[in-house]
């Protein structure tokens, strides 16, 4: 029996990418998606399947072993590294699901791809026997140009109270893709609508989020491995977090490539000899490295929890949400700083770190990395005051 790649190995695969991805920028920042080839290298790679069930073709790291591999890719290509965390995320997240379901996604295709959307205008889940009659339109579909199944929030029907929600799978076959995605940063990532139009949804493609936070996911049964006894809402912010260190990797190396050597405009010192950009540098460098750290060691403590079948505490989950959010704003004020510290230049469209500095604040902007979302619930939580849904 062939042994399966270990993080390593797949890591090692993923930095021999690197070249290729920095050359297809250009083409990924004109099409507003991943390139296809990207997409066949990441597969090849086995970029997507770090925490995809082994009973599917899947090597069951560690959970974070996406937020590790998209480290890497964020030095070249902030768009590819956001598709390769979330994808490899919602690959743990249908192991999670009922196993007839992952049947459904990969028996025939270990490949398949599968992307989400939860933002909507309308998610109508009517039931209907053995399963549900859906409707709705979705927002912020980050890869689904490339995707196989989406997983789409749901809302049901109550008689008393407001709808319940819930996650359900739909195939390709049963989704539109309307192209809306125009924006400044993370311009590839190709996050466009979808609209499902009076699809049916079988019961077994239905994961709610109880079952998907209670540690004991309908998955759980075939897939025995303790990363899927991890609650989703509990380690969910750290799916998009990976690119935040790469690309602030990469604007500082860029950084001090391009002002090092340069003498100033009424000097003849090189710009490196200054002590005021020394500062700067070394100052970005402790809070990219701070921000790695941070991350390392959550979720060390993450995977050391899901080994030894200990719950998370909820004063524990708002530890990691704050660090994650954290971890973001660490590396965006480290770019934001070399950039802002490189005048005009910085600012010149054709300057690979001003597309560094513009993906890194799209990158901060998100949900779970921005600072007052996600601080505040832990400041909260820690002066004994009540917490409102969904941290209760």
């Amino acid at each position: 029996m062939t042994a399966l790649p270990t993080l390593d190995t797949v890591l090692d695969r993923t930095r021999a990418l690197l070249p290729a991805l920095t050359q297809r920028i250009a083409e990924t920042q004109e099409s507003r998606r991943i390139p296809a080839a990207t997409i066949r290298d990441f597969q090849k790679a086995g970029v997507f399947k770090v925490n995809q069930p082994k009973r599917h073709g899947g090597y069951e790291l560690d959970y974070g072993a996406q937020v590790f591999v998209a480290g890497e890719i964020g030095r070249a290509c902030a768009s590819s590294a956001w598709i390769a965390t979330v994808v490899a995320s919602h690959h743990w997240v249908c192991g999670l699901f009922p196993a007839e379901a992952q049947d459904d996604i990969w028996a025939k295709d270990p490949d398949a791809i599968v992307c989400s959307a939860y933002a909507h205008e309308s998610a109508r889940a009517v039931p209907e026997r053995n399963g549900y009659r859906l409707s709705g339109h979705w927002h912020f579909a980050s890869g689904i140009d490339s995707a196989d199944w989406v997983i789409l929030l749901a809302l049901v029907a109550q008689d008393n109270g407001p709808p319940r929600r819930t996650t359900v799978l739909v195939p390709r076959a049963d989704f539109e893709i309307v192209d809306t995605w125009r924006s400044t940063g993370l311009r590839g990532t190709g996050t466009n609508d979808v609209i499902v139009r009076d699809a049916f949804v079988p019961g077994w493609r239905e994961l709610d989020f109880p079952a998907a936070n209670s540690g004991k996911a309908p998955g759980t049964t075939a897939n025995t491995n303790p990363i899927y006894r991890l609650p989703m809402m509990g380690v969910g912010p750290f799916t998009v977090v990976g690119p935040v260190t790469g690309v602030a990797e990469s604007a500082l190396d860029l950084y001090v490539r391009q002002t090092g050597g340069r003498l100033g405009i009424l000097s003849d010192k090189q710009l490196g000899e200054h002590a005021n950009l020394q500062l700067r540098v070394a100052e970005s460098g402790a809070e990219i490295e701070c921000a790695n750290l941070l991350l390392r060691a959550d979720l060390a403590d993450v995977n050391r929890r899901a080994r030894a079948d200990e719950p998370i505490p909820q004063d524990v989950q708002l530890r990691y949400k704050r660090n994650v959010a954290y971890a973001a704003l660490l590396c965006r004020r480290a770019t934001d700083r070399l950039v802002m510290a490189m005048g005009v230049t910085g600012q010149r469209e054709d300057n690979p770190i001003q597309l560094k500095f513009r993906d890194l604040n799209a990158l901060a902007s998100h949900g779970v990395m921005a600072w007052d979302q996600n601080a505040l619930p832990f400041g909260r939580h820690a002066f004994g005051i009540d917490l409102p849904s969904p941290y209760r």
